[in-house]
């Protein structure tokens, strides 16, 4: 499958890889055994499991109405940055977090993307702006 809008970022995780696409939507591809390309619906089946996607799948579910602008990936979790609609940034993360790497406050593995938000939408109260999140390169 090819990406349906050129990418305007690639970034991957341990053995799974993503693309920014130019509008805004996140696709991901590789391992998926603890859903840090999320899905689970699809993928996590008890019975046929499917733990490798072998070409690009949009990632979506409560981020469909955002633009991703970043992403990153560790060996078994995926952690998200998008804009709303009021440009504000959020971080979501989805995948292993047995840890507590994903910083949701409870050692339990996300299936799918959730909000983190001790870690979304700020702002700038003496300016008014959104503040920015990146990651640490």
């Amino acid at each position: 499958m090819l990406l349906p809008a050129k990418a305007e970022k690639i970034a991957s995780g341990f053995r799974h890889s993503f693309a920014i696409t130019t509008n805004g939507e996140l696709y991901g591809w590789g391992y998926n055994n603890q859903q840090q390309l999320s899905h689970s619906e699809e993928f996590a089946a008890e019975t046929a499991p499917k733990h490798v996607l072998f070409e690009p799948i949009k990632i979506t579910r409560e981020i469909e109405s955002r633009r991703v602008v970043d992403v990153s990936g560790g060996k078994d979790f995926t952690i998200i940055v998008t804009k709303n609609r009021e440009n504000v940034q959020e971080v979501w993360s989805t995948g292993n977090n047995l840890r507590g790497q994903l910083g949701i406050n409870r050692i339990s593995h996300l299936q799918d993307v959730l909000r983190l938000d001790d870690v979304s939408g700020f702002v700038d109260s003496s300016k008014n702006q959104p503040l920015s999140i990146s990651f640490l390169k």
